[in-house]
């Protein structure tokens, strides 16, 4: 597949059970653009929980990860590092530009 960039900015929320305290941060990449991975990925062999693999940039910060699709909001979810949180020091509600590639 052509390397192909896309790119958006979304707001870092933590997920939370209800159960236990929540240390999973991540973005929801918003409904079109999920629409368009999806149309871009129709034909490729999903993995676990329909996860897509991709490259993802945020500000000098690259990493390799699965993106997976949220039943509750029909959007892929992005869920951000510890290391590269800290890295970028970026923290729950900042807005961060994200650009990311499906490998």
């Amino acid at each position: 597949m052509k390397e192909q960039w896309l790119e958006f900015s979304a707001e870092i929320w933590l997920w939370n059970n209800g159960k236990n305290p929540a240390s999973w941060h991540f973005v929801t990449i918003d409904s079109s653009l999920s629409q368009k991975i999806q149309d871009i990925t129709k034909n490729q062999p999903r993995k676990g929980f329909g996860s897509v693999k991709v490259e993802v940039r945020i500000a000098f910060v690259v990493w390799q990860t699965s993106i997976f699709p949220d039943k509750a909001s029909g959007c892929y979810l992005l869920p951000l590092k510890a290391s590269v949180r800290k890295e970028l020091q970026i923290a729950e509600w900042d807005t961060v530009l994200v650009s990311l590639s499906i490998l």
